[in-house]
C-alpha cells in the first residue's frame, strides 16, 4: 500500500509539474515561432531595400510614424542611398525581445512588440540594424508596423560585442549612422 501511495505522489508530481510548464509555454509565447515571425519581417526589409521598392519598404512601416515624420520620404531616400550591396547572410543575435503589455493605457488593450537587432553582411559592406516592430494593437492598427528602424556600417559602430540598439530610445521613422548607446558599467 505504502509503494502505491509513494507512486501515486510521484504521478501527480510529474502531472503537476508537466502542466505548469505547458501553461508557461502558451503564457509567454514560443521563442522559436517568434524568432521566425521577427526573422521574416526582417527578411522583407532586406528585399525592399536591395530592389529599392520605397512602396514595399513603407508599408512596412506603422502608419502612426509615417504620417508623424515629415520628412519621411526624405529620410527613407537616403536609407536607399546608405544601403549597398546585395544580402549574403544576417546574424539575429538569437531572438527578438518580446513585450507583451494587457490593458495598457488603462482599458482592454493588448500590445505585442518586438526588439530586433541584426548584423547583416551585403556583397558591399557589413551593417547592423535595430527595428522595433509592434506587432499587434488591439485599440489601434494604425500603430502596427515598424516603429523605428536603425542601420549604422559595423565599421562605424562603437563595439560589435554587442547587439546593436541604435542609441536605445526607439526614435520613431528611419534612423542613419547612429552609434550603438552601450552603458558603461
Amino acid at each position: 500500500m505504502k509503494k502505491t501511495g509513494i507512486a501515486i505522489v510521484i504521478l501527480l508530481s510529474a502531472m503537476f509539474m508537466y502542466s505548469c510548464s505547458s501553461k508557461r509555454n502558451n503564457d509567454f509565447g514560443n521563442n522559436n515561432s517568434e524568432q521566425a515571425s521577427a526573422n521574416q519581417k526582417m527578411e522583407k526589409v532586406l528585399q525592399a531595400l536591395e530592389n529599392e521598392d520605397a512602396d514595399e519598404l513603407t508599408s512596412l512601416f506603422s502608419e502612426n510614424v509615417i504620417a508623424e515624420d515629415d520628412s519621411f520620404n526624405e529620410k527613407l531616400d537616403l536609407l536607399f542611398e546608405y544601403y549597398n550591396g546585395s544580402l549574403v547572410s544576417y546574424n539575429d543575435w538569437g531572438a527578438p525581445a518580446v513585450y507583451n503589455s494587457v490593458n495598457a493605457e488603462g482599458y482592454n488593450r493588448r500590445v505585442t512588440s518586438y526588439d530586433m537587432t541584426y548584423d547583416v553582411e551585403t556583397t558591399e559592406e557589413k551593417y547592423r540594424f535595430a527595428i522595433y516592430y509592434v506587432v499587434l494593437d488591439t485599440a489601434d492598427v494604425k500603430n502596427v508596423g515598424i516603429q523605428s528602424l536603425y542601420i549604422i556600417k559595423a565599421q562605424d559602430d562603437t563595439n560589435l560585442q554587442f547587439a546593436y540598439r541604435g542609441d536605445g530610445k526607439n526614435t520613431p521613422g528611419i534612423n542613419i549612422d547612429v552609434k550603438n548607446d552601450i552603458p558603461e558599467e
